[in-house]
This record gives structure tokens, C-alpha cells and sequence, in this order.
């Protein structure tokens, strides 16, 4: 076993030479801590031997040292420095409204005529706009579907259940117990919330990260209705919105795609939004940050809101914001797929996603 207290001296002598190395000062303060040395001493030796670096930096190495056996960790690390921010652009809002004079005059249908898809009128607006809305998530999604007025921890069988229950229940005819629903499913089981409590829809407890919200709940209507047309019929962003929601009150709310499997991914896609999104400083021009959260709900369109009674209505839809076009992979099989094709199940028990576009949306928009 090497002697701590010869290897210190040694890489004493090394740490001394001019243009001392950092892999030099590693080895000092671990075998200097391996010998029984204070972060004090090893400073008092190294300032005896000419070195003249930081003494901060010398007390981090010590306090890092780990002296087990003879085999010293030799690399140093320097303090981790923060990312960059993603750029912003505090003008993006504004440029997709245009004209202010032209924008006074923006309408929901302005937004509605960019929709890919189109709902007939029914007698029973949750079958024809909740319907469709929930099958932008996979059958197996477990989604948290709760009241404005009244929010409720998670249960599961009654406000926390896969979106194929809920399908079932507003194709019966049933009652949803909310007027909003979280976008980004959980899975099921029961997680801690940052204060170490149980709870079914901690963030800990999200299975994935499909969706970001954008809302700008401080920017009169007709400029959101603005905003939304810009964005659906200029902007690279228009194939990731999936949906846009009039909530019912003084707000719109869009679903922009996001396609994550981790947190941390989401942060990443979460962070450029709010560049383009949320970076005007002026708050009637700026997204609501607070909205593009993990677990924030966004308004359940042909739902009425549980305070007022007011219709929430679904503006546009495009379910190839989630999953690709059925002519782009109609005819691609996989590389290990044999000739015998397999046998088909159904969709909403496997929790594949509702694959047919007839089952996604009622019809194609008729030509204008």
C-alpha cells in the first residue's frame, strides 16, 4: 500500500513547479487529507512551496476527498457553470397579431377556418368536440379531468382514469366531473409531492410529456383570436398545434406538441417556447408563464365550465400534431416483420394510438 504522507510530498513537489496541474492538486489534497492533514496545513505547505493558487480552491479539494485505499481520484472538477438561456425574441407575439387596426377585428372563426378537421353541429357538443379532442392521447393515457371552481386531489376510478374510460363515458352520454384536464398523462400510481406527501398527481407521478399550454390570459380576446391566426398560418410552429380551446370567459387555449418522453426534455422544448412566447415585457403581449407548467390543466372543449356555465369550445384540431399522417407509414412494415402479417388489436386496449383518421376526427373541412 503506497505511504500517504510520501505521495503528498510528491505531488507537493509537482503542485510547486510553474503552471502547477490541476490533476497535481487533486492528488495534493487527497493525500494530504489520506495523512491526516487539515485543508489549513495543506494550504500552509503549498503557500511554503511557491504555489500561488486560490486557498478557495484548495479547502473545495479537500472537502471533495474521499481517501480510500490507494487510489486517490485524480481528476478535479471545477464548479459547474449555469446553461445559457435559450435566446428570446420579445417582438415574436406581436409580429404573428399584425396590424393592431386589423386585429380589433379578429373573430373565432378566423381561427376555426384554419382547422384541418371540422365538427358538425350535434345535439350533444361533447360528442362531437370532447370526443375527438381526447383521441389526440393514447387510449391508455391516464388523464386527470377535474372543476375550476373546485379542484380536487386525484382518485383514481373518479377524476384520474385512462383516456379510453373517459371516451366511453362522453360516448355514453355520461357526465364528466370537470371542466379541465391535464394534458400530460400520469401513470396511475401513487407518487410524493415536493413536501413529501402521497398524492396520484405529484409531478413525480407523470408518465410522459406530450404537450406544452400556451394561453395569454391578459391579452384582449380579439388579439388572441389575432395571434392564433398568425401563428396557424405563418409560423414554423403551426404542424405542432394540436388544438386551440375558447375557454368559455377571456381566454383561448392552445395545445402545442411537444413529443417528450422526460422531464428534462420538456424543460428544454418548455424554455424556447417561452422565448418566442412569453418574453414581451409588456403582460398583455406575453404568454402566462405559470400556464407552462408540467401539470397545468387546459379547458376540456364542448364541456360547459362548472362557474359560470359557459361553453367551452373547441376553435381547431390537427391530430397529425401527434402522430404522422396514415398515407406517410400505410405501407412501411418493419425490417423484422414477416410475411404473415399479425393479427390487429384494438387500439384502445392496447393503448396505441386511435390510429384511423375517421376515428380521430368526424370529416375532412369541406373546400371553401
Amino acid at each position: 500500500m503506497k505511504d500517504p504522507r510520501r505521495e503528498y510530498e510528491a505531488a507537493l513537489a509537482d503542485f510547486a513547479q510553474p503552471g502547477g496541474r490541476w490533476n497535481a492538486k487533486g492528488r495534493l489534497t487527497y493525500w494530504g487529507k489520506a495523512a491526516g492533514l487539515t485543508a489549513e496545513e495543506i494550504i500552509a505547505d503549498a503557500r511554503a512551496a511557491g504555489v500561488i493558487d486560490r486557498d478557495s480552491d484548495i479547502r473545495r479539494g479537500w472537502a471533495d476527498a474521499r481517501p480510500k485505499g490507494d487510489r486517490p481520484n485524480t481528476n478535479y472538477t471545477p464548479r459547474a457553470t449555469k446553461p445559457k438561456p435559450p435566446p428570446t425574441f420579445p417582438s415574436y407575439v406581436r409580429d404573428l397579431i399584425g396590424d393592431i387596426g386589423k386585429a380589433k377585428t379578429a373573430t373565432a372563426e378566423d381561427v376555426r377556418r384554419l382547422s384541418p378537421y371540422w365538427w358538425p353541429a350535434h345535439a350533444n357538443p361533447a360528442l362531437a368536440q370532447t370526443a375527438p379532442f381526447l383521441r389526440l392521447f393514447d387510449p391508455a393515457d391516464v388523464l386527470h379531468v377535474f372543476r375550476d371552481d373546485a379542484p380536487a386531489a386525484g382518485k383514481p376510478g373518479a377524476n384520474l382514469m385512462p383516456c379510453r374510460d373517459w371516451l366511453e363515458i362522453v360516448e355514453d352520454g355520461g357526465k364528466l366531473p370537470g371542466d379541465l384536464i391535464v394534458p400530460n398523462p400520469f401513470t396511475g400510481a401513487d407518487g410524493e409531492t415536493a413536501d413529501g406527501r402521497k398524492s396520484y398527481i405529484a409531478q413525480s407521478c407523470l408518465a410522459r410529456f406530450p404537450f406544452v399550454v400556451v394561453e395569454f390570459d391578459q391579452m384582449p380576446l380579439a388579439f388572441q383570436f389575432a395571434f392564433w391566426r398568425g401563428l396557424l398560418s405563418t409560423s414554423p410552429l403551426a404542424p405542432k398545434v394540436a388544438a386551440v380551446v375558447f375557454s368559455g370567459g377571456k381566454s383561448l387555449h392552445g395545445l402545442i406538441h411537444a413529443g417528450c418522453a422526460t422531464l428534462a426534455e420538456w424543460r428544454t422544448v418548455q424554455g424556447r417556447l417561452r422565448g418566442l412566447l412569453a418574453a414581451d415585457p409588456d403582460p398583455a403581449f406575453k404568454a402566462d408563464e405559470q400556464a407552462m407548467r408540467p401539470r397545468t390543466g387546459t379547458r376540456l372543449p364542448g364541456v360547459p365550465r362548472f362557474s359560470n356555465g359557459n361553453r367551452q369550445e373547441l376553435l381547431y384540431l390537427n391530430p397529425y400534431a401527434t402522430r404522422p399522417r396514415p398515407q406517410e407509414t400505410a405501407h412501411t412494415r418493419p425490417a423484422a416483420q414477416t410475411d404473415k402479417d399479425a393479427p390487429q388489436g384494438d387500439g384502445r386496449a392496447t393503448g396505441r394510438n386511435f390510429a384511423a383518421t375517421c376515428d380521430c376526427v368526424p370529416m375532412l373541412r369541406p373546400p371553401q
